[in-house]
């Protein structure tokens, strides 16, 4: 059996919607972890640069969804795909150089993902804005 372009466009188009709420509901979460880190917790061991990649995530994952769901503005989504992609790549580095292997496999699963709706949102499965 063959299928069509549309059916086939129609099944990229709903994994893209599926890694997109995936990726939001991780970014919002690590994003707020990062934001509500305390100041001791932050001078005791973490990086004075959490607070700002909270923020980038936090946005990152509002970007993924709010552009494609209000069909406003979609082009929002691959940047953000693109930009949380690059801190990804920050963070498999981190991870690496810390000596923390046994959680490398949440952010290059996320980098995956996030290079999966880079690339649907730009070619495969582009959301068009609505004409005012």
């Amino acid at each position: 059996m063959r299928v069509t372009a549309p059916r086939r466009l129609a099944g990229i188009n709903a994994l893209q919607w599926t890694v997109q709420i995936i990726l939001c509901g991780l970014y919002l979460y690590t994003g707020w972890a990062k934001l509500a880190m305390t100041p001791r917790l932050l001078h005791s061991g973490g990086s004075l640069f959490f607070p700002f990649l909270g923020v980038c995530e936090f946005l990152g994952a509002l970007g993924l969804i709010l552009p494609g769901a209000l069909r406003t503005a979609t082009w929002l989504t691959p940047v953000a795909a693109g930009g949380l992609a690059i801190i990804m790549i920050g963070a498999i580095h981190a991870l690496a150089v810390g000596g923390e292997s046994a959680m490398l496999w949440l952010p290059v699963a996320a980098l995956l993902g996030d290079l999966f709706v880079l690339a649907g949102r730009l070619w495969w499965a582009p959301v068009r804005s609505r004409r005012v």
